[in-house]
């Protein structure tokens, strides 16, 4: 499995911090499942990814494709 599929990107120090949308992950921090969708390029792994950064909470990461769109190979 690659190393990207499992690891959260890097933030740069030109990161934007959208201050809102982190504060809305914040706010539902409770919750056990946190799903963030958009299309390609709208910047969701980067906010997640700083909001992990910041926060310090315990995560695991999973990045899917297309290609994953088989739940043998998931679960296995």
């Amino acid at each position: 499995m690659l190393f990207t599929k499992l690891h959260r990107p890097p933030v740069s120090r030109e990161h934007v911090y959208r201050t809102h949308l982190v504060e809305l992950l914040e706010k539902n921090i409770h919750k056990p499942l946190t799903l963030v969708s958009a299309g390609a390029g709208y910047g969701k792994s980067m906010l997640v990814s700083s909001w992990l950064e910041k926060s310090k909470i315990p995560y695991a990461w999973v990045s899917l494709s297309d290609e994953d769109n088989d739940l043998r190979l998931f679960i296995d």
